[in-house]
């Protein structure tokens, strides 16, 4: 008489087999230097007007203090923290009217290739936001993660 093992011991013996595969899976995620813990680095995105920037699955990123005539918008962000970085053209500037001048201090650490080498001492805060104009651009930068 052959007997066959029970329902229970056959979802025990599944079960076991199943957390034993994840954990290998893991240990070699770890081993063979996959990321699992989620992106990292910096993305880029570039949008032509404010209506297809707020149109876009990153209309999220946009921050208050762009105008609605902002235009070739370039935005760089940093997937682990606050890090933004935008650049935009606007004929009337910014127009928040939070925005007050002030001093530009810290490293905005824009690595972006159309971020300037220089940023002006001088230029206008918007919450979280550092400010300035230069080469008939705008440049903005989250200041929250500065040095």
């Amino acid at each position: 008489m052959t007997t066959s093992p029970s329902p229970r011991r056959l979802i025990l013996t599944a079960g076991g087999l199943l957390a034993v595969g994840v954990a290998a899976s893991l240990g070699l995620a770890a081993c063979s230097g996959i990321d699992i813990t989620g992106p990292h680095g910096r993305e880029s995105v570039a949008f032509h007007d404010m209506p297809t920037a707020l149109k876009s699955d990153e209309s999220f990123r946009m921050p208050a203090l762009l105008p609605e005539d902002a235009s070739d918008i370039r935005l760089r962000y940093d997937l682990q923290t606050t890090g933004a970085w935008f650049r935009f053209d606007s004929p009337g500037g910014i127009t928040a009217n939070y925005c007050h001048a002030a001093d530009l201090s810290g490293d905005p650490d824009g690595d972006a290739s159309w971020w300037p080498d220089d940023v002006p001492a001088r230029g206008f805060e918007c919450g979280n936001w550092k400010v300035f104009s230069a080469d008939d651009h705008w440049y903005a930068w989250d200041a929250r993660d500065t040095k």
